[in-house]
């Protein structure tokens, strides 16, 4: 059951462009709610826009601000076997296509949250998060900090940067075109499999028998695994 208070805001820009008459409407819309009951995973699939993951006592909080020409976004949220799922199915092919609209989402949600993130072209920000993390992107950096738990981040373009405060049972990012950076805590054992064309830099001891596993594969761009 979704709970807590709804707002919402509209706004409305008319703009005109040289000699043309034809007025071009640009909207926002943003949505703010709280999600009552016990949620213990959050699946959250986007389009294009961003996504902030960060860590709040209490229920979780899911703000969200949608841009548009035309036609909004459609969002919805609803929660599921304790796993809350928030979807964002865009405005329409035609419009995507022109960049005609997106959602940008804000999520608080508690430390120890499963959060998994699929989204096409947004940035994905995820801070302080204890939970398993499985990110997706066609297009978007990934970045997390404060992190602890098993990660796994995919991009086709952008670049990636994960920063560790405890050593992760496993961290795997596979990256196409883009950075990837990794920095871990001092003092643990890690197994680092690290292969990229434009040759890794690996910074910390790598140990077979470690249990804590790094793999990092990249088709074009840099990787460095650093001490945190």
């Amino acid at each position: 059951m979704i709970g807590g208070k709804v707002a919402r805001w509209f706004v409305a820009v008319l703009v005109v462009a040289g000699c043309d008459t034809s007025a071009l409407e640009e909207a926002e819309d943003l949505t703010s709610y709280d999600v009552a009951g016990s949620v213990t995973a959050l699946d959250l699939i986007g389009g294009s826009g961003s996504v902030e993951i960060t860590v709040a006592d209490g229920p979780v909080r899911v703000r969200e601000r949608r841009l548009y020409n035309g036609v909004p976004p459609l969002t919805s949220h609803r929660v599921e076997g304790g796993t809350l799922h928030l979807l964002d199915q865009g405005c329409g092919k035609a419009a995507e296509a022109e960049g005609q609209c997106e959602t940008h989402y804000q999520v608080k949600v508690p430390r120890g949250l499963a959060v998994t993130v699929k989204v096409r072209t947004a940035a994905v920000t995820v801070t302080d998060l204890a939970g398993t993390l499985d990110v997706t992107t066609d297009v978007g950096a990934i970045k997390g900090s404060g992190l602890t738990g098993k990660t796994k981040a995919t991009t086709s373009v952008g670049d990636v940067e994960l920063r560790y405060t405890a050593a992760p049972p496993a961290v795997e990012v596979t990256n196409e075109v883009g950075a990837t950076q990794v920095f871990l805590p001092v003092g643990g054992a890690y197994r680092i499999d690290a292969k990229t064309a434009a040759g890794p830099a690996v910074n910390l001891p790598s140990s077979p028998d470690a249990k804590s596993t790094v793999t990092l594969h990249s088709d074009t761009g840099a990787i460095t695994v650093a001490p945190a």
